[in-house]
């Protein structure tokens, strides 16, 4: 399952930390929001994350996700990368522009 959020002013993510919320979702679009931070999402099947141009300074809430293979972060304001290696799946990261 794809879901497109893209450029709809989201700041929280409380609705992808409940569980059994979207437990298929395996593409989740979020980029052009106002994300400040990473935190942990509940959605287990998820494969490919795109967080670009948010305003994401840090990773310190996020404490990994098993099946994440993509993790896209362009155009954010990262100054930390904690916790992102607690991702054993991941295979593509994009961190340009921060």
């Amino acid at each position: 399952m794809y879901l497109n959020l893209r450029g709809n002013s989201i700041s929280t993510l409380p609705v992808f930390q409940e569980r059994k919320r979207l437990a298929f979702l395996q593409y989740l679009d979020l980029q052009e929001n106002q994300i400040e931070e990473l935190q942990d999402l509940s959605c287990h099947g998820l494969q490919s994350l795109n967080l670009n141009a948010n305003q994401i300074s840090h990773c310190s809430l996020f404490s990994g996700h098993p099946g994440l293979q993509v993790l896209e972060l362009r155009k954010n304001a990262l100054t930390s990368l904690t916790n992102l290696a607690h991702c054993p799946q991941l295979t593509e990261l994009y961190l340009a522009e921060n």
